[in-house]
């Protein structure tokens, strides 16, 4: 889920970015980062522009996240709800 991720990494900051950055420019490559032991997720967009939609939208979505009360994220889950609340 959104809350599972730490960061979004922008360019060739991991290192299979890093050994595809020949193949691949710094605007259209990027990394999330996820907390605990989940691997990190690296894509690479068909466009820099593309690649700052998906950033700046994940980036939104973990402020969202982070700024919803209990209820608010409960609400995201309805079968959580209904068999907790």
């Amino acid at each position: 889920s959104i809350s599972d991720i730490e960061a979004v990494r922008e360019g060739h900051q991991s290192e299979i970015l890093q050994s595809i950055a020949d193949e691949f420019t710094a605007d259209r490559c990027f990394t999330v980062v996820f907390r605990g032991r989940r691997a990190n997720l690296d894509l690479v967009a068909d466009s820099a522009q593309e690649a700052d939609h998906w950033i700046q939208g994940i980036r939104k979505l973990i402020e969202n996240v982070k700024n919803m009360d209990q209820k608010e994220k409960l609400d995201q889950y309805p079968s959580i709800k209904s068999t907790y609340c």
